[in-house]
């Protein structure tokens, strides 16, 4: 996949983790440095449909199967459809991950954390989520498109004790099996 469409597209690396049902994949996925990775998974990025669609590719991969088998791969395209999540592991990424740095074009809508447990397939996650005021959860799921944005996350396989941490998930609702709000954001 190619992203740079003109001279002011400059292809910005990000490493993820995609967990996938019975596969968990990371290596590094190319969007143009001034795209939210939120709107390039949402299909949010308008007048360029080559840089969008079905599948994402990542390139460097390392793929680690349920039953243990581990490989490595150069690239791999992944249908978002079938996507459960994907977690941004790094600390050092600014606050709309690939936008662009300065005054925002659009205008700023203050938001408000809510923290939720949510079973995803085979996943269990903790993290916030973020509402305008008096926006309830149901409404929430309702009016975000297909990839739900959660920050301060934990990710667990379900019934083990290991957790791991991303400063962002996107979840993929049409995967979501249950949703819980709990009392506290988390603060990073």
């Amino acid at each position: 996949m190619t992203v740079a469409v003109g001279a002011r597209m400059s292809p910005l690396g990000i490493f993820v983790t995609l967990y996938m049902e019975e596969q968990v994949l990371t290596g590094s996925v190319f969007l143009p440095s001034y795209i939210r990775l939120s709107d390039f998974l949402n299909e949010k990025v308008f007048g360029m449909p080559e840089i969008v669609g079905p599948f994402l590719e990542l390139t460097e991969v390392s793929i680690a199967c349920t039953d243990g088998l581990k490989e490595r791969k150069g690239t791999e395209r992944v249908s978002k459809a079938d996507l459960r999540l994907l977690a941004m592991p790094d600390n050092n990424l600014a606050r709309g991950i690939g936008g662009k740095y300065g005054p925002k074009p659009y205008p700023y809508v203050r938001k408000f954390p809510v923290q939720l447990r949510m079973r995803v397939s085979s996943y269990e996650l903790t993290g916030n989520a973020h509402r305008i005021r008096g926006q309830g959860i149901q409404q929430l799921l309702e009016e975000t498109p297909m990839f739900l944005p959660i920050t301060n996350a934990k990710i667990r396989v379900n019934n083990s004790d290991i957790w791991q941490r991303a400063i962002f998930v996107a979840v993929n609702k049409k995967h979501v099996s249950s949703i819980q709000p709990q009392e506290i954001p988390i603060v990073s």
